[in-house]
């Protein structure tokens, strides 16, 4: 009986048709987050549907469906056959290595100066308690959504006492107007509790705000990006700005840079500009923007684990294609043969 149930579920679960739903949830997953990114921003796409449960329990049953489909099928007796399907396993394993791995940053420097530090792309409500000298600092990776439900609880431990954080409410900066989202806080220790407003966004970090309750205990909380470093630094040497002839709109801007590892012994120089990127140490560094009185950059930092392997995926996809118009066993093959034969 237990054998049989067994048999039944991995039948269903490594069908084609099986497939067929969860590749369709993920392309319709991915179409609608492109327009609520573009209706209530990257945010709001992020939390409903990339970094979102659902999403990532079809993105974890894709890649089993499809390797289970590859064993079963004994699919490595068709070369072809074998690298088309494994590409998408290895795309899918690359995109989840870039959720759970990978993370991004923000790197300001201005001109003459060296920079290691840059602030995270992602949001933390970030907590420091001070408690008879003695500092608890916790970090909660929290994006908020401008539409659903934003709720949140958390709770911090120090010195036998508990700290509870919870939404109070939650305003959404809406396009076009406020730039930064508030969330007024509920701050609870033991049976003392303050609402205050916490003020931030992705990108940018939070303004601290300073909770003093009693027994002589500070609670500095924040909500916005937090620091980051590089095992390096980079010094800006020059900025330079391009405009169209007659006019102040700018047409190209660069980044004229020296990368200094001092733990590696190395030192180059390097142009990044919007078609250049510089690659080093597993960070990838992109020309995002610039100060508006010319003298820094911005730049745009990513350290993604997930990219080789999606670009791996990429390559075995195009093989295989390729390979499967070669193959005489293949349904092109067959295709080919039966328009001929009809013709």
């Amino acid at each position: 009986m237990k054998q049989s149930l067994f048999k039944q579920t991995t039948n269903v679960l490594f069908s084609t048709w099986m497939m067929a739903i969860l590749f369709v949830l993920l392309g319709m997953g991915a179409a609608v987050a492109t327009f609520i990114e573009n209706d209530y921003g990257t945010s709001t796409a992020r939390v409903l549907i990339y970094n979102h449960l659902w999403y990532e329990i079809v993105m974890t049953l894709a890649i089993i469906n499809l390797s289970g489909i590859i064993y079963q099928r004994k699919m490595w007796r068709s070369k072809a056959k074998f690298i088309f399907h494994i590409s998408f396993v290895v795309m899918l394993i690359g995109a989840s290595m870039t959720r759970y791995i990978g993370y991004e940053g923000i790197m300001h420097i201005k001109e003459g100066q060296t920079q290691s530090a840059m602030v995270s792309l992602e949001p933390y409500i970030q907590v420091t308690i001070v408690d008879n000298g003695k500092k608890y600092y916790s970090e909660f990776q929290k994006e908020f959504s401008a539409i659903g439900d934003n709720s949140f609880n958390y709770n911090v431990t120090f010195e036998n006492k508990n700290l509870n954080l919870s939404l109070d409410k939650y305003t959404f900066a809406k396009k076009g107007a406020a730039t930064m989202n508030l969330v007024a806080t509920k701050v609870t220790i033991d049976d003392e509790s303050q609402v205050t407003k916490l003020v931030g966004q992705r990108g940018a970090p939070g303004i601290t705000r300073d909770l003093k309750f009693k027994n002589n205990i500070n609670v500095y909380l924040s909500y916005g990006s937090k620091q980051l470093s590089v095992p390096f630094a980079i010094k800006l040497n020059d900025f330079q700005l391009d405009r169209y002839p007659g006019s102040m709109s700018p047409s190209s801007y660069a980044s004229e840079v020296t990368v200094i590892d001092k733990a590696n012994n190395t030192e180059f120089d390097y142009r990044i500009f919007m078609n250049s990127t510089l690659i080093y140490g597993g960070f990838q560094f992109f020309q995002s923007s610039y100060d508006p009185d010319e003298t820094g950059t911005v730049l745009s930092v990513n350290n993604d684990p997930g990219t080789i392997p999606t670009y791996i995926g990429y390559f075995l996809l195009t093989l295989g294609l390729i390979m499967n118009m070669f193959d005489k066993k293949s349904r092109f093959a067959k295709l080919t043969k039966y328009i001929k034969g009809i013709s």
